[in-house]
């Protein structure tokens, strides 16, 4: 049945403009610079018994940049081989928000097929999807990366990515350093337990800072 599942899953997702790139990740462009991704998982068991979703929102050019800055200033645990970045951070935990049980999945022995289906398809119209959509653009990217948003808060992500992240539009936007700093401060804590146990803390947002200039200068 998990086969039957995942087909129906993937032909609702082609028919709302999703682009299959990997057998359970999907991606939608949104204008120019934004991307809205849908990624399934499978777990619980054999037979796997458990469908769960993540819904992610990124920026090639910020996570870049932020992939870069937690390499350079986030710890030697970035800089092994072994760490590879999500496709996006910025994510929503679709069974959190919509109240999927159990671990926040839907189970397959509890649904027909196409029921399981339509409860899966309905969430995302429903919950996820409308509001995921608007964030269109570079500026309401910005607005979300520095909120605890309900669908994507920071409770979710790495937090010295997305602070990164954050620093990089909103240096793009013409933000200064001091107003950027004023609200992450706001989420310090996110940020230090995503660090290594080496990097400095205190430095890291400084860091970022200086890379983005840096990055710049070279540009210019």
């Amino acid at each position: 049945m998990i086969k039957q599942t995942l087909m129906g899953l993937a032909d609702c997702l082609t028919e709302r403009r999703f682009k299959r790139i990997k057998p359970r990740l999907f991606v939608l462009r949104l204008g120019a610079e934004m991307e809205l991704f849908v990624e399934l998982n499978l777990f619980g068991g054999v037979p796997t018994n458990n469908v769960g979703c993540d819904v992610g929102l990124t920026s090639g050019r910020s996570l870049s940049f932020a992939i870069n800055a937690l390499k350079s200033h986030g710890g030697h645990v970035y800089r092994q081989s072994t760490w590879r970045p999500d496709p996006f951070n910025t994510r929503c935990q679709v069974g959190h928000v919509c109240g999927w049980e159990p671990r926040t999945s839907l189970r397959i022995s509890d649904y027909e097929e196409a029921g399981l289906v339509a409860r899966f398809i309905a969430d995302l119209d429903t919950h996820i999807l409308p509001q995921a959509t608007r964030c269109d653009d570079p500026s309401r990217y910005f607005e979300l990366l520095g909120q605890d948003h309900r669908l994507f808060p920071w409770l979710h992500c790495n937090g010295a990515m997305r602070a990164a992240e954050f620093v990089f539009w909103g240096r793009e936007l013409g933000k200064t350093q001091t107003e950027l700093n004023s609200v992450l401060a706001n989420y310090d804590a996110r940020v230090r337990s995503r660090l290594g146990r080496e990097a400095k803390d205190e430095d890291f947002i400084g860091a970022v800072a200086a890379l983005y200039d840096s990055s710049r200068a070279y540009v210019e």
